[in-house]
């Protein structure tokens, strides 16, 4: 996926959008393409945060791509990363 513009609060409407397609691929692994987006503020950041939960649980590994110096920070910070890692299998139901 390639994102944008603005990511920020005003964006998640859109945003939502892809996190229900992760919720239903039957992708084990995404990109998610930073390049074009032209401002991010905090909210912004926790809905890649979101974004890398819900691929988790769905057993899909995510990856960040051509993201700011400061998003790679910020991620660390918070125990995440902007690469892809092995996703947790997903639990027979």
């Amino acid at each position: 996926m390639r994102a944008r513009g603005e990511l920020v609060f005003a964006a998640h409407p859109q945003f939502h959008a892809f996190i229900k397609q992760l919720k239903t691929t039957q992708c084990r692994r995404a990109e998610f393409d930073l390049d074009a987006i032209t401002r991010l503020d905090m909210c912004g950041v926790g809905m890649l945060m979101l974004a890398q939960d819900c691929a988790a649980a769905a057993g899909i590994a995510i990856e960040f791509l051509n993201a700011p110096r400061e998003l790679g920070i910020i991620l660390h910070i918070a125990g995440k990363s902007l690469s892809a890692s092995t996703a947790p299998a997903r639990l027979a139901a």
